[in-house]
Formats: structure tokens, sequence, C-alpha cells
């Protein structure tokens, strides 16, 4: 792979990212990942403002789970999804303005 063809496929990565980040903004939806072997959490721009929280914050499950409240209608699952083992999914209580 010569240097350009380098240059455009990381051009190509940082718009996707940046569509990723525009739809995820407008539908108020935040994605997070979790590196298992080191147990590091990466989360969205978008899911540090859900949760509400500074974008210097070191995201954790711990931390994330803080969040949720069982009684408030919020839960966290985390069915089969082979072959790549789990899909979390949160959901997080609405509150009405």
């Amino acid at each position: 792979m010569d240097v350009t063809e380098k240059e455009h496929l990381t051009e190509e990565l940082r718009r996707r990212e940046a569509h990723l980040a525009e739809a995820q903004r407008l539908s108020h939806t935040g994605s997070f990942g979790w590196r298992v072997s080191t147990g590091e959490i990466f989360f969205s721009e978008e899911t540090f403002q859900i949760f509400q929280f500074d974008r210097t914050t070191k995201p954790t499950l711990e931390l994330a789970l803080q969040r949720v409240h069982p009684e408030d209608g919020g839960r966290l699952w985390a069915p089969d999804n082979p072959p790549r083992g789990a899909s979390f999914s949160l959901t997080l209580p609405s509150y009405a303005a």
C-alpha cells in the first residue's frame, strides 16, 4: 500500500466516523466498546452526553451502571451475538421535562 492510498483510506475513515458521530447526535444514540483483554472501555461522544459525563472522565462499566436504576425503568442486557460473543444493550429511563 503506497502513501497516497493510505492517506485516502485514512480520510475515508475520518469521514465515516464523522457521519456516525452526527447520526448518533441526531438520534441521541451512543455506542461504546469494551476491550476485554485490557478491560478498557471506549465511549462515543454521544455516550458521554447521554450519561452526562465530562469528556475527560475515564469510562468504566461500573460508572455507566451507576446511571441506571431498575426502579427508574433502566436496564442492561446482553443477548448472544455469535460469533462476536454478546451485544450489550442499555436502556436509560426517560424523564418528562
